[in-house]
């Protein structure tokens, strides 16, 4: 699963690395994230039965790019 979500502004960067830095972000900020889907629910007889979980369990994240590739 993936979200997205754009901006038209820096949220990101503070208003002292404006003033210490070469280069000014135009166009806004993407910032996209990467989950797992949660577990599908298994069929019982007449039923279909899935664990109760909490939201940090539910939408666990994917590293991206993934920290273990080397380049």
């Amino acid at each position: 699963m993936l979200r997205c979500f754009w901006t038209n502004f820096d949220y990101i960067s503070s208003s002292e690395d404006f003033a210490k830095a070469d280069t000014i972000t135009v166009g806004g900020v993407i910032n996209c994230r990467m989950f797992n889907y949660p577990e599908l629910p298994k069929d019982g007889s007449r039923w279909k039965m899935r664990k109760v979980t909490t939201i940090e369990e539910t939408l666990r994240e994917i590293a991206y790019p993934d920290p273990n590739a080397s380049v």
